[in-house]
C-alpha cells in the first residue's frame, strides 16, 4: 500500500522531487494517511486528495484533504448533546 497527494484537478500526484508529476510510479510515497495529510496542511496545499493505492487503480481509495472534519460538540464540550 502506497499514500499519494493527488491534485484533483490535473489528476496530477505529488512526486519525490517535490515537483507535481502523471506518473504514480515517480510519486512520493508518504507511508500512510495521516502522514499525507499532515504533509498537505503544512505545505498548504489545496484542492487535492490523499490516495491509498492497492496495486491497481480500481482498488485506489481517495480521501479529501479539504474538508475540515470537528467533533460534535458533546465531545468537545464534554456535554450531552450537540449545542
Amino acid at each position: 500500500m502506497r499514500a499519494l497527494i493527488r491534485d484533483v484537478k490535473t489528476g496530477m500526484f505529488y512526486g519525490s522531487d517535490g515537483q507535481w508529476t502523471a506518473e504514480r510510479d515517480d510519486a512520493r510515497d508518504f507511508e500512510n494517511s495521516l502522514k499525507a495529510m499532515h504533509f498537505a496542511g503544512e505545505k498548504q496545499l489545496r484542492g487535492v486528495e490523499v490516495v491509498m493505492t492497492f496495486g491497481r487503480p480500481e482498488f485506489d481509495v481517495a480521501i479529501s484533504v479539504d474538508r475540515v472534519h470537528r467533533p460534535p460538540g458533546s465531545y468537545r464540550e464534554g456535554k450531552g448533546s450537540d449545542v
